[in-house]
């Protein structure tokens, strides 16, 4: 079984499933985020924020402490890139260097991708690119270390 978690201002949602050929939901399970430990996107309290999620999660008994989160704010930054095809290995340089190119890489922010599933008759592939800063994850990192997830 694996956790999607999703955090906001007043909540913290879990969603306990197993993933395989298709998707079985376990549990769903809602707490009160604790306030002022989150706001707007951002873990402003990781302490706070973990022992909430750790306190949800053993409430509902709930023993799975692999997790998927659903990140969300306004430093986040999706762009559609397209690039030759290439051999899987050579996608991240490619796309990096588009980020660069198109200065969309800021200093202090990471990116991760996944391939769009269009037909492209210009011998280009696409990818959406997401773009989050690296203290963003850093801090959602802590927290999930601090409650116990992965």
């Amino acid at each position: 079984m694996k956790l999607a978690i999703k955090f906001s201002n007043d909540y913290i949602n879990v969603t306990e499933q197993k993933v395989g050929a298709d998707i079985r939901i376990g549990k769903c399970v809602r707490g009160e985020m604790p306030e002022g430990a989150f706001q707007d996107g951002i873990v402003v309290n990781t302490n706070l924020v973990a022992d909430a999620l750790k306190k949800l999660l053993k409430e509902h008994k709930i023993k799975s402490r692999q997790a998927i989160l659903c990140i969300s704010g306004m430093d986040i930054l999706q762009k559609e890139i397209k690039i030759p095809k290439s051999a899987p290995r050579h996608v991240r340089a490619l796309l990096k260097n588009e980020l660069v190119k198109s200065d969309a890489l800021r200093g202090g922010y990471l990116f991760d991708y996944i391939p769009r599933e269009e037909e492209n008759s210009d011998g280009l592939e696409c990818y959406s690119v997401y773009l989050l800063p690296a203290e963003l994850i850093r801090n959602y990192e802590q927290t999930m270390r601090r409650a116990g997830v992965t």
